[in-house]
């Protein structure tokens, strides 16, 4: 369907030619895309949205996809050595909800949340890791055994922050966790 140009003023930017992905019909063919704002104001074949007054972008050649979702991030960047800015993971890649593995525990959450979750232009969720720590001292974050889980802190950061906490991360490998065992995993799933 053709969008007459009195319409498109509407829209700020129109994405021409690319191979458009429609996950809801499982398919993927030539087409425009429209957006005003940051929502996407119309879709249809290749040559049927008039981009009078809009940006205009080539997407020939292109897959335009809908944003995607990165399930295992860390993006406690600075903070721990496998961290990346969270914008650099997600929205600079097509990317635009990222959800950081565990790089967070209770003991560091308030600064997770205002200088990665606030701040960043992609959206982050986030696995809560059961250490108190997360990966901020390295790696071997359960290797104290009981002294490195806040049980009470822990659940209380999840009741709170449902919007961006959805669970808890407990790495199980031995390295990980020195002698702690199963302890981790109980703590977790109390």
């Amino acid at each position: 369907m053709a969008v007459q140009a009195s319409d498109a003023n509407r829209f700020d930017l129109v994405i021409l030619g690319g191979r458009v992905v429609d996950p809801e019909r499982g398919t993927v063919e030539p087409g425009d895309v429209a957006l005003a704002g940051d929502r996407i104001a119309a879709v249809g074949p290749a040559g049927t949205l008039d981009p009078a007054g809009a940006e205009v972008y080539d997407a020939a050649g292109l897959l335009v996809t809908p944003g995607l979702i990165d399930l295992h991030t860390h993006i406690y960047d600075g903070s721990t050595a496998l961290g990346v800015p969270a914008d650099q993971a997600g929205v600079r890649q097509g990317v635009t909800t990222v959800v950081d593995a565990g790089s967070c525990g209770s003991d560091h959450w308030p600064h997770f949340a205002s200088s990665v979750v606030a701040p960043a232009a992609t959206r982050v969720l986030s696995w809560l890791n059961i250490s108190r720590h997360g990966l901020v001292h390295g790696t071997k974050e359960l290797v104290g055994g009981a002294a490195d889980i806040d049980v009470k802190a822990t659940d209380r950061i999840l009741t709170d922050n449902p919007a961006v906490v959805r669970g808890i991360k407990v790495r199980m490998s031995r390295s990980v966790l020195g002698d702690s065992g199963l302890a981790p995993l109980r703590a977790a799933r109390e």
